[in-house]
């Protein structure tokens, strides 16, 4: 088993602790591939045996890969997080959770102390971890493969697209404009798009990527790896 750290959006963190999200996606890297196939309409990632895969279509591309992550392994979230108070070493807060809720939570007397400045989740230490992932199952697929089941399981919802509003017909013969109502999936794009297409990644290039399922556990990874490890 390898213990490793991810990265995760304030707002996949708070899905992922409401039990919403349990699966995210992240892009691989397989340059031998995207140089070699030009057409990947009907290529297939297969799982060949101790977690090396191989693409195939109608032929087995020529190199196996590994995905850095796989089944067994536990993640520990990093988290934009302050310390703050007058003890050291201060009150541990996140800032997904909200500062007002973080103050309510330990206990602070309004009006409430100045807003601390955050420090990026990329520099939290292991030991203020409070999120562990254990990765039950993985998946190598094009992001476009991706199912309105899956889209659920990634924390999407269905929403009201305020920024493509629509002219729907009445029956008085008149027009009004409406927020369409869009699924799960679109959510997904949404979500996808901002986090990966300034990198060239975006939902278009349908790159490749790995597909995790995990159970979480609101736990510090190294008191996890105490009564799991």
């Amino acid at each position: 088993m390898k213990v490793k750290p991810i990265l995760m959006r304030a707002d996949m963190i708070t899905s992922t602790l409401e039990g919403r999200k349990f699966q995210t996606r992240r892009v691989l890297n397989i340059p031998w591939l995207e140089g070699s196939n030009p057409d990947f309409t009907q290529l297939k990632a297969i799982q060949e045996a101790n977690g090396i895969w191989r693409i195939y279509g109608s032929e087995p591309a020529s190199e196996q890969f590994k995905t850095p992550i796989s089944a067994g392994d536990a993640l520990w979230v990093h988290e934009t997080h302050a310390l703050v108070g007058s003890i050291d070493p201060g009150w541990l807060i996140y800032r997904a959770n909200g500062y007002k809720q973080e103050c309510d939570r330990h206990g602070f007397d309004k009006p409430y102390p100045p807003e601390p400045k955050w420090t990026p989740s990329i520099y939290m230490p292991k030991r203020m971890s409070r999120a562990t992932l254990y990765v039950i199952d993985v998946r190598v697929q094009r992001i476009q493969d991706i199912s309105e089941k899956d889209a659920i399981a990634e924390g999407c919802r269905p929403f009201f697209d305020k920024e493509n509003t629509e002219q729907v017909p009445c029956p008085n013969g008149q027009t009004i404009e409406m927020e369409p109502l869009k699924g799960p999936l679109d959510a997904f794009k949404n979500l996808w798009n901002d986090i990966n297409e300034k990198r060239g990644f975006g939902w278009q290039a349908n790159p490749w990527v790995a597909a995790y399922t995990y159970t979480t556990f609101e736990m510090n990874v190294e008191r996890w790896l105490t009564v799991y490890g």
